[in-house]
């Protein structure tokens, strides 16, 4: 049986197009920055992304959000088991821009 050379087919010079890249780009006007945190999962998954889960002790909840950030928890069940009150381990804002703030207190002694 002989062998079918199907290159011998194929043309042999170069093939140029070009293409007009303006034309394909869509312009963004300025604004707000694009919201990448639409809800409290995505904010739950973005921080225990980020900060953990401590090996499996920290349970993650969202305890409210508004139009700016959502206020995550992490509770630890090692302290719930060992009588704490609430458990909690960690606290943080979640913005809806992705980004995290720690929720540090500032404490003013005297």
């Amino acid at each position: 049986m002989e062998k079918d050379n199907r290159e011998s087919f194929l043309p042999n010079e170069l093939v140029e197009e070009t293409v007009n890249l303006e034309s394909k780009l869509a312009i963004v006007p300025d604004g707000p920055e694009l919201i990448k945190v639409h809800n409290k999962n995505d904010a739950i998954s973005i921080v225990e992304g980020q900060l953990g889960n401590n090996n499996g002790d920290w349970i993650w909840n969202c305890l409210w959000d508004d139009d700016e950030k959502f206020f995550v928890k992490a509770i630890s069940k090692t302290a719930l088991a060992k009588g704490a009150m609430t458990g909690t381990a960690y606290t943080a804002f979640v913005y809806r821009d992705g980004s995290i703030k720690e929720d540090l207190f500032e404490l003013k002694l005297k």
